[in-house]
């Protein structure tokens, strides 16, 4: 009990903590699929004063966690605990709470936002967070094209990436295509998706291996995951090594004002295109075809597609194919013969004629009537 005049002196400590989230986040922007064992998004936050980062030093921090949330505020990964971490930082792998499957990692759930809450005495904490986007990762560039085909098998109602074999002076449509990775599950159709600008058109045909699909296509999402860049270019193969008919395919225009969707005609002959997609934001950049992988367009010298093409008419479709005897590589390594792609790869005088009549539905036998 005090007596009049007394006075009884104590001290608490107080402490000023702040936590913080810094600028500094790599990559700000991650390519999916972030995988458990693979890419990570490291998040770089600081404790102010620095000094209080230490369990040394009072207030000791007792543990720093993690919660991750999807555009929509739903928890996908959390709460992740991580106690006595020497450095500040903190890395997200992209897997969720249900599976190691990393579906967490969906663009179509960008952007992800990580919490973070610094926990000290007596169950106090500060805490941040941060944005980060998880975009597709550009896999290929695919050009797809519709028009009056013929013998073709490629799609008539659909742009196709098949070959085309067509008629000239008819509008030919033009489709830029982005085929992209989203997931890790090892199921093809759930992992990767087809993209432009627009979704438009829904459905394309495509060849994946030896298939041929009908595919749906998907708008990319600016906004969120970038702006693309498309180049497209009008290849002329030609022979650079006239000794082994190695052909290039260096000599290349491209094509202004090209966009996603496009309509030109043709004069007979083959003609090749290339397609360049970027991604400005992350630099990736999709695979284009190259060589005996590039898009194909062969338009014959018939102009009224009612009367059925014969033999000359199929013989000037072949007009800008490189001459190539028997089989050569090409800058690629690939190999060139007649026999590719129906000889619009590559072709000599013996198959410029057999394809000609094959094409036309003559026998064989009309080039040599003794036969």
């Amino acid at each position: 009990r005090l007596e009049s005049g007394e006075e009884v002196k104590d001290s608490i400590p107080v402490w000023v903590v702040e936590f913080e989230v810094r600028e500094k986040v790599f990559p700000k922007t991650a390519v999916a699929p972030l995988k458990e064992n693979g890419d990570s998004v490291g998040i770089i936050f600081g404790v102010v004063p620095p000094e209080y980062f230490s369990q040394d030093n009072a207030p000791s921090p007792d543990s720093i966690v993690a919660r991750v949330y999807d555009k929509d505020g739903s928890l996908v990964f959390g709460p992740d605990t991580f106690a006595n971490h020497p450095y500040p930082v903190y890395y997200w792998k992209g897997k969720d709470n249900s599976s190691k499957a990393n579906k967490a990692a969906d663009p179509d759930k960008s952007p992800y936002t990580v919490k973070m809450r610094m926990y000290y005495r007596d169950d106090k904490y500060v805490e941040d967070e941060v944005d980060i986007e998880v975009i597709p990762k550009l896999e290929k560039s695919i050009i797809l094209t519709k028009g009056v085909t013929f013998n073709s098998g490629a799609s008539d109602d659909k742009p196709t990436s098949l070959p085309m074999y067509t008629f000239p002076l008819h509008n030919i449509e033009y489709y830029g295509l982005l085929y992209a990775r989203v997931l890790e599950t090892g199921n093809n159709d759930n992992d990767y998706k087809y993209y432009t600008i627009t979704g438009q058109p829904s459905e394309v045909q495509v060849k994946e291996g030896d298939e041929i699909k009908t595919v749906s296509v998907e708008q990319w999402n600016e906004e969120i995951w970038g702006e693309l860049e498309l180049k497209w270019e009008k290849v002329y193969p030609y022979i650079s090594d006239d000794e082994n008919d190695v052909v290039s395919y260096d000599n290349r225009d491209e094509l202004e004002g090209w966009e996603w969707q496009n309509t030109g005609q043709l004069l007979p002959g083959v003609h090749r295109y290339m397609l360049s997609i970027k991604e400005k934001e992350t630099k990736q950049e999709a695979e284009k075809g190259k060589g005996v992988d590039m898009s194909i367009i062969a338009a014959l010298a018939r102009v009224i597609p009612l009367m059925d093409p014969d033999v000359v008419d199929w013989t000037e479709s072949y007009l800008g194919v490189p001459y190539v005897l028997g089989t050569h590589p090409n800058e690629y390594g690939q190999d060139v013969e007649k026999g590719l792609h129906k000889g619009y790869e590559g072709i000599d005088c013996s198959g410029l004629a057999c394809w000609s009549f094959i094409w036309a539905g003559e026998p064989l036998s009309s080039l040599n009537p003794s036969y």
